[in-house]
């Protein structure tokens, strides 16, 4: 979801937005993406009742926004993945 909402309601580039870190919660316990800013809020979220996990994340994702003036892609700098283009 932040890739999807990143680009058209937080005005992010496409790649900003894929490169962003990455929070999850399935139900269980939140996951946060160690080694980024958002792992401070490990203490607040676990002071509010929430069980934490810290842990890598890499999520592969590609995504092509389409503007005005072409199109612009992302690729998530975790992974193996590049864009190409002119």
């Amino acid at each position: 979801m932040k890739a999807i909402l990143g680009v058209p309601a937080w005005n992010m580039d496409i790649a900003d937005a894929i490169a962003a870190p990455n929070v999850v919660s399935r139900g269980g316990p939140v996951e946060i993406e160690i080694g980024t800013p958002l792992g401070d809020l490990k203490p607040e979220l676990e002071a509010m009742g929430h069980t934490v996990s810290l842990r890598t994340m890499t999520s592969g994702l590609h995504g092509i926004h389409i503007t005005e003036n072409g199109m612009v892609g992302g690729a998530d700098p975790r992974r193996e993945g590049v864009v190409l283009g002119k």
